[in-house]
């Protein structure tokens, strides 16, 4: 109850840092609970859980607690959903459930009038691109201030001057599409707010269902089917529970003496030993094709590394916004047109989808960047692919030359006094010996402000030339 209540806003990393301090404190107080079962393994149904993902919810550990949170949740979610990845998923899961259901947009003047059918019909109603502030009007239903109305022997609610019957299958939504959005403590107070805002592990899992679906079909089918079939030997089991407690509260007098109850028990038991041998071959099986999928990740690091890369090129100019479905749809296309090799290895199979991808995206990124920001794009996916798949493989990408490029000399340096006439003034003596000093930090420099100090008339060729470079 603290996870649906509390977590909905954070990444899945502050949410794991909150379960593991629950986890402590109640070590401490010497309170009984089972360790290593995080919020989406208890609560969340496999059945139910199946049906988000055919209606478009990700497939990734944070979706899944999103999923779960919006189903037990008290208060009426609003979602955090820069890639409208929430919406879609509502949306298709609105028309499949056949509720009745009404979408608008928060700015609509019809808003309210559409919440008044909502109320009395019971209808579900979506609100979309919400802002950082909610209309006032809302506040009765958001914090659902309902009274009994003994004429019609119902609740009622009152929404602006209007009371207005509470039909009690009525839900309400909310969306909102600003990436980072500060909703002040009143709101956070009145609602349940669930980020649904890709993250790197979240887009990584995500790519990785999408990649093995692309090229190996059976496999995600196959890990598909046993989610599945685990799924309904749960509820069998659950079903047979039930008519067991149902048939010991309505029998009388000895459990034994009732045949009924007899057979139920021995049907029990038989078919959970039947059930408990089949979880425990298909677990071997799903470790299996887990592992075979993870022969997928580096695609799907790679992947996700590129999709952020092409989001921060929003803060060089506002103008540059690409979608996540555009990715994805990008992203399938490049997988599709990346030939297969005569005696090709899965090795040689993921690098080629790597590179056909890579310059799949480049290119059409590049058609919308303006032509003074197509060298800093290259960079910028240059130095990111380095730095996350260098990581992953164990490579030496040089993070602390890499910062001093961005960033320059840190820290406060001694200068000593100027000792040459041909460097006109002191504050350009003083950034150059700093600039030197920051150099020198770094190993492969290591030595470079010694020798300028001790050799610094050979230096004044380059500090005079008008190509520095050139000079040797």
């Amino acid at each position: 109850s603290g996870m649906v209540a509390y977590s909905g806003p954070f990444t899945m990393e502050y949410r794991n840092m909150i379960e593991k301090s629950w986890m402590e404190e109640l070590t401490k107080l010497n309170i009984l609970f089972k360790p290593e079962l995080p919020m989406r393994k208890y609560l969340a149904d496999p059945v139910k859980l199946m049906q988000w993902n055919v209606n478009g919810l990700p497939k990734d550990d944070t979706s899944t607690e999103n999923g779960v949170i919006l189903d037990f949740t008290e208060r009426w979610p609003l979602m955090i959903d820069p890639q409208t990845q929430a919406n879609k998923f509502l949306k298709k899961s609105l028309k499949d459930s056949g509720e009745n259901h009404e979408i608008i947009k928060a700015s609509s003047p019809m808003l309210q009038k559409v919440i008044e059918k909502g109320l009395t019909n019971g209808f579900v109603i979506l609100v979309e691109n919400v802002g950082l502030k909610l209309d006032p009007a809302l506040e009765p239903i958001l914090l659902k201030q309902t009274t009994f109305d003994p004429t019609t022997r119902g609740r009622t609610i009152t929404l602006g001057d209007k009371s207005v019957s509470y039909h009690d299958k009525f839900k309400f939504l909310m969306t909102t599409t600003i990436p980072n959005p500060h909703y002040s403590p009143e709101i956070c107070a009145k609602v349940t707010i669930v980020n649904f805002g890709i993250t790197m592990t979240g887009l990584v899992e995500q790519m990785l269902a999408t990649i093995v679906n692309l090229e190996d079909r059976k496999l995600e089918d196959s890990k598909m089917d046993i989610v599945k079939s685990n799924a309904e030997d749960r509820k069998e089991l659950v079903g047979i529970e039930d008519q067991i407690l149902n048939s010991l509260s309505e029998s009388s007098g000895t459990i034994l003496e009732g045949d009924k109850i007899v057979d139920q028990l021995s049907t029990s038991k038989n078919k959970s030993k039947q059930i408990s041998q089949r979880v425990k071959d298909s677990k071997i099986t799903e470790e299996n094709i887990d592992k075979a999928r993870e022969n997928y990740r580096r695609v799907a690091i790679r992947a996700s590394i590129l999709f952020f890369c092409i989001v921060d090129l929003a803060t060089i100019d506002p103008m540059y916004q690409y979608s996540l479905q555009w990715f994805e749809n990008l992203f399938a296309t490049s997988v599709s047109n990346t030939p297969q090799r005569p005696k090709q290895t899965l090795e040689d199979r993921l690098t080629d989808l790597n590179k056909q991808f890579t310059m799949a995206l480049y290119r059409n990124v590049c058609r919308s960047l303006f032509g003074k920001h197509k060298l800093l794009f290259s960079f910028l996916m240059t130095t990111r692919i380095l730095t996350g798949e260098g990581e992953a493989d164990g490579g030496t990408f040089d993070s602390q030359a890499y910062r001093h490029l961005l960033t320059g000399p840190t820290g406060e340096v001694k200068i000593p006094v100027k000792t040459v006439d041909w460097i006109n003034s002191d504050s350009t003596w003083r950034q150059i010996f700093t600039e030197m000093n920051g150099l020198d930090q770094l190993p492969k420099f290591r030595g470079i402000l010694r020798h300028f100090m001790s050799n610094i008339d050979e230096w004044r060729p380059i500090y005079e030339s008008n190509d520095p470079r050139s000079e040797e």
